[in-house]
């Protein structure tokens, strides 16, 4: 007799290949995890983690590159093959991570010498100049710090 595995049924998206998540025995939907374990994040790994992203590499590797020029993001990895949009609206948590970083550094900015009563036609062109700036700046480091903390949330194997 052979073992057979379930279909997955389900309308939630199967994650691309190295992915390490849960599968539900009961009814055989979700993802699949062939080790039949659940990788532990360490301190260490999420420093690694954070450093890949902080040089703009492959969360899971750390030696392909995420970004072919510009804003132009790769769509796997080069080296292991790591898809890195995971589902439709994936990015969204980097956006969000952008408008955090964005909007605590032009608090920071402007709030800061305000309370030392610094002339207000500064404080505006500070301000207004980091808040369209920062954003374009921080976006490719976003998305690479979002793929780290998405990581941290759902541990999958690093090689």
């Amino acid at each position: 007799m052979s073992k057979m595995t379930p279909k997955c049924e389900t309308s939630t998206p199967i994650l691309e290949q190295g992915y390490l998540g849960r599968l539900d025995r009961k009814t055989g939907s979700g993802t699949q995890n062939p080790d039949d374990t659940e990788p532990t994040l360490t301190i260490g790994d999420a420093v690694r983690l954070l450093a890949r992203a902080l040089h703009l590499r492959c969360t899971r590797c750390g030696r392909g590159r995420l970004f072919s020029h510009g804003f132009q993001m790769y769509d796997r990895c080069s080296f292991c093959g790591w898809t890195f949009e995971r589902e439709e609206g994936y990015w969204t948590g980097a956006m969000g991570i952008n408008l955090v970083v964005t909007e605590l550094l032009v608090a920071c900015g402007v709030v800061v010498p305000a309370a030392m009563q610094a002339p207000l036609l500064p404080l505006l062109t500070i301000g207004i100049g980091a808040a369209i700036l920062l954003p374009i700046l921080f976006y490719r480091h976003a998305k690479a710090f979002w793929m780290a903390l998405d990581f941290m949330i759902h541990p999958v194997t690093l090689l």
